[in-house]
């Protein structure tokens, strides 16, 4: 019985832990920084001037807008529409920097999708929870 209790008050803990972390981290993204942080973090990385700044983050409000109704449509068109709006945001992005601004900001691009490809393969490669590998021993 004193097993039990003490199980419960360990396992209520942890549940009390988590939710409370879980408050700490809202607003923030996987790597633990707010749009505030990554704000910042992207104009000392690009050495922005406040008008590049506010123009970029207008770019990437109306094309975020674009790829969030374009992931609520049918799937079968999606890649194309994203590679355009890709390339028109491109665009924009390059009228606004300069020729080394503009090279940073693509190798972050970059690095961020291949990130994600990462991240995506690794969720394909691992099992459902609760499921296990099916392995052919045929």
């Amino acid at each position: 019985m004193n097993k039990l209790i003490l199980m419960i008050l360990i396992a209520a803990v942890g549940f009390v832990q988590a939710e409370a972390q879980s408050d700490q981290n809202k607003g923030k993204r996987k790597g633990g920084m707010d749009k505030a942080e990554m704000k910042q973090k992207r104009n000392e990385r690009l050495n922005l001037n406040d008008d590049q700044s506010k123009k970029l983050d207008e770019i990437n409000e109306r094309y975020g807008q674009k790829m969030k109704a374009v992931r609520e449509e049918e799937k079968s068109r999606n890649a194309e529409v994203y590679k355009e709006i890709k390339v028109n945001r491109e665009a924009e992005v390059k009228e606004i920097l300069d020729e080394k601004q503009f090279a940073e900001w693509k190798a972050s691009q970059e690095k961020m999708r291949k990130k994600g490809k990462d991240r995506r393969g690794k969720m394909k490669a691992a099992p459902k929870q609760g499921q296990e590998r099916s392995i052919d021993k045929g």
